[in-house]
């Protein structure tokens, strides 16, 4: 797959060679000569799984999962496996609309940056997957609190609180810790029902909320925490609030940013 890998040879940076896969198929699957994938009619042309004919599909095809998975793991993006079997679900869409539809197919739609050509700059979220806007704003990102608006697992009405947080503005995604762990109740809130929205010096997102005990920002979370509250530095001993909270995480959506919400109560103990 020459012109695949010519394409992702142009960027050293993970996350833009995943864009430059698909600059590239989308330049391909555009093309008059394009007539879909070979190894898409050679599945076909050997339906049964077994066949030696069909085993080469799925060495393919695999292995460019495989390379997708690598790339989203490089670029510390989560669930790598999920998302390049998505990326990869997206890919064959495109060449089945370069075969159905001709050149002038939905693959001609992938978005740049405005007035530019270079790679556009995604951001992933787990309820759109990719989206190409930031949501939180790097001087939203030092103020010392937020806003966490959680819906009350027994009566319903929403409960609001405020607690210290760290940001990644480049993920648009924050990281809390618990203190009294999955017995606080607003983390009880969360288990019920992770959508949540959170507040940041007047401005409201809505967003999505994950336990990460255990996985790959287990360990940033709580040194964020303890370097913006604590002063802990590299190399320091974490605190016990630090080493022992439960970590969460929050992943902001754009496109729900508002001013003020439809209701506000005010805020309420954990």
């Amino acid at each position: 797959m020459t012109w695949l890998e010519d394409g992702m040879t142009e960027v050293d940076d993970p996350r833009a060679k995943l864009v430059a896969a698909f600059e590239a198929t989308g330049k391909l699957a555009t093309n008059p000569r394009c007539l879909g994938c070979t190894f898409q009619g050679a599945a076909s042309e050997f339906p049964e799984i077994d066949h030696p004919g069909h085993q080469v599909v799925l060495a393919h095809k695999q292995a460019i999962r495989e390379s997708f998975a690598g790339l989203a793991r490089e670029a510390g993006l989560r669930d790598p496996d999920g998302l390049a079997a998505q990326l990869l679900l997206l890919m064959d869409g495109a060449w089945v609309a370069a075969r159905r539809f001709g050149p002038d197919n939905h693959a001609a739609s992938w978005p740049t940056q405005p007035g530019s050509s270079s790679t556009p700059t995604l951001r992933r979220r787990p309820e759109t997957g990719w989206a190409n806007s930031v949501a939180l704003e790097t001087d939203l990102a030092r103020r010392a609190v937020c806003a966490i608006e959680t819906t009350g697992r027994r009566s319903g009405p929403p409960r609001l609180i405020e607690i210290q947080f760290a940001a990644d503005p480049e993920r648009d995604r924050i990281y809390l810790l618990s203190g009294g762990r999955d017995r606080a109740h607003w983390v009880r809130n969360l288990c019920r029902n992770p959508a949540v929205r959170v507040r940041i010096d007047g401005r409201w997102y809505a967003g999505v909320a994950t336990e990460i005990e255990g996985d790959q920002d287990d360990g940033l979370a709580r040194r964020l925490l303890a370097a913006r509250y604590q002063g802990w530095a590299e190399g320091g001993a974490l605190s016990d609030w630090a080493r022992n909270s439960l970590p969460l995480a929050i992943d902001l959506r754009a496109d729900a940013a508002m001013t003020s919400p439809p209701h506000d109560r005010g805020a309420v103990s954990q």
